[in-house]
């Protein structure tokens, strides 16, 4: 199953309509209405990343006994790159774009819903193997 990255693919949607709440008047109701209609491609993103995680998930459960996944740190794979300002980061665009592929694809929530769909529901093993 393609990773369809709701992230990219509303890369168009996300950023003019946070611009459009920025634009209006705090506390009008144009305002309310620019940040509902954000709200709506934000949550449609995060609809799209959940269906995926739930029906890939749903699928390893199915087919395999044992699950083994490497155990990734994800949050510290997306911790900034920013750095200080005595000793500013390097690459930290690149990094950026790192990040938001990451948070993108999900892979926090698939091994959520992988370990609670293996373990409670159908009895299958879940192993996290050590990073190299």
């Amino acid at each position: 199953m393609a990773n369809p990255r709701p992230g990219r693919a509303s890369a168009d949607r996300a950023p003019g309509a946070q611009r459009a709440v920025a634009r209006k008047r705090r506390g009008s109701n144009r305002r309310r209405k620019a940040v509902a209609h954000l709200a709506d491609v934000r949550r449609h993103d995060a609809n799209v990343r959940r269906n995926l995680a739930h029906q890939v998930s749903r699928s390893l459960v199915n087919r395999y006994d044992v699950i083994a996944h490497e155990d990734l740190a994800i949050a510290n794979m997306v911790r900034s790159a920013r750095g200080t300002v005595a000793e500013p980061g390097t690459s930290v665009a690149a990094k950026a774009g790192l990040n938001r592929s990451i948070h993108d694809a999900g892979w926090a929530m698939l091994l959520r819903y992988v370990t609670y769909k293996a373990l409670e529901g159908a009895g299958r093993d879940v192993i996290a193997v050590r990073a190299a």
